[in-house]
């Protein structure tokens, strides 16, 4: 059996699916799941989300809708879970006495999170990490007032 191929004329553009190539976009999106709590402490810190393709991959996905409402829901069930609610799981217990005094940040924190159609990745990583980071100041506050001035400070990087 012979396979015929027509050759491609000399004055004939090269074909383009419009795609980039899977290695410019495949290599970042890979280190951005890796390396995801080492990038969302550069970009809570105010590292430029665009200095970097593993940045800014991170950063996408930081500001997307999903993610978004997954912190939102997160920060709503630290506040309504009642106080010295003994449930059996592996979840570190919230600091209850943190979480009251900064119930009114956390609700425009959440509200924030859910409404804005632009949010600052800097906002949503500070967001983050207060929920995932088991030393973080909603479960594990240095100071009394901490969670409450990490959630406002969270609130306000949100806004562009």
């Amino acid at each position: 059996m012979h396979v015929v191929v027509a050759p491609r004329r000399a004055n004939a553009p090269a074909r383009s699916s419009g795609r980039r190539p899977i290695a410019s976009t495949f290599v970042p999106s890979v280190l951005a799941r890796l390396a995801a709590p080492r990038l969302d402490a550069r970009l809570a810190a105010g590292e430029d989300p665009w200095s970097d393709p593993a940045l800014a991959c991170r950063s996408r996905r930081l500001v997307s809708d999903r993610s978004r409402r997954r912190l939102a829901c997160g920060l709503e069930r630290a506040w309504s879970t009642p106080p010295g609610h003994a449930v059996l799981s592996a979840a570190v217990p919230v600091d209850g006495d943190a979480v009251e005094l900064a119930r009114p940040a956390l609700q425009q924190l959440a509200s924030a999170l859910r409404s804005r159609a632009d949010v600052d990745p800097r906002g949503v990583a500070i967001a983050r990490i207060l929920l995932t980071e088991p030393c973080s100041a909603l479960y594990h506050p240095a100071y009394r007032e901490e969670l409450y001035e990490l959630a406002r400070a969270a609130l306000l990087a949100l806004g562009r």
